[in-house]
């Protein structure tokens, strides 16, 4: 899995989330579901934090997870466990406790990220991600689920970076003031596909994300380091996924994402 992978069906979502210990009363675990910056679940207090959630029963196939909008550091760890029981106590995938994230990786940001893909994992029925932080630990977004892999990886004339909505202006002395508001990063990039397979389940990928659910990509989900933070975002399409017709048997779909 080295090309593109991207997750538009958030299992999180449909969990039941819980927090052990309780989370802080202003900061529920319910946060985790909805893709507000301004909603951030919190735990009460420093120490290690569990993650549980479960579907009343129903299993899911899962082979990625990310925890969004964190403040995790270096020297923080965490670890994902999954189960085939809604009662988390038989065991099917342990990462083991793992740093979230290379060394350095997000200093001098205002907010990091954790994320990890593996080998699918089916049968699951609940799962438990326990953090451990120097601080009292927060998150911003939960995403899981399945991820499905490019045909090919976005073409040469792919575009990352960061948008914002500050302004600037020149005043009457010649200084240039701004209006500092918030940041965010976008995507932009098309994919060749070649099969009718691939075309149809971009289509659908498409159709069932259209322009008001989120979707997780990562461009470069094997690399490390700053490729990988670069291009992995949790977005929303700007429009709806475009196929153009490019001669016999290839398509190019256009995308742009603007990050959550």
């Amino acid at each position: 899995m080295s090309n593109l992978a991207i997750t538009y069906k958030n299992l999180a979502d449909s969990a039941t989330l819980t927090a052990s210990p309780a989370a802080d009363v202003s900061a529920p675990i319910t946060y985790l579901q909805n893709d507000s910056r301004g909603h951030y679940f919190a735990a009460a207090a420093v120490g290690a934090q569990d993650i549980k959630g479960e579907w009343g029963g129903t299993a899911y196939t899962i082979s990625c997870l990310r925890l969004d909008r964190t403040n995790l550091a270096d020297g923080d760890t965490w670890r994902i466990q999954f189960y085939s029981d809604t009662a988390w106590t038989t065991g099917i995938y342990d990462s083991g406790t793992i740093a979230p994230f290379a060394t350095d990786l997000y200093d001098n940001w205002s907010f990091s990220a954790a994320e990890k893909f593996f080998t699918p994992v089916a049968s699951v029925k609940s799962f438990k991600i326990t953090v451990t932080s120097a601080a009292v630990f927060h998150a911003s977004r939960l995403y899981l689920g399945a991820y499905t892999t490019a045909e090919f990886n976005p073409l040469t004339d792919m575009i990352s970076g960061w948008a914002t909505n500050s302004t600037h202006a020149r005043l009457g002395g010649g200084t240039l003031s701004s209006n500092v508001q918030s940041k965010w990063r976008k995507l932009t990039f098309e994919m060749l596909m070649t099969t009718e397979v691939n075309r149809a389940a971009w289509a659908e990928i498409g159709r069932y994300v259209g322009l008001d659910k989120s979707v997780w990509v990562s461009v470069f989900p094997n690399a490390g380091g700053t490729q990988k933070r670069d291009h992995s975002i949790i977005g929303k399409f700007e429009h709806g996924a475009e196929a153009k017709w490019a001669g016999y048997s290839q398509y190019n779909f256009s995308l742009s994402l603007n990050e959550v």
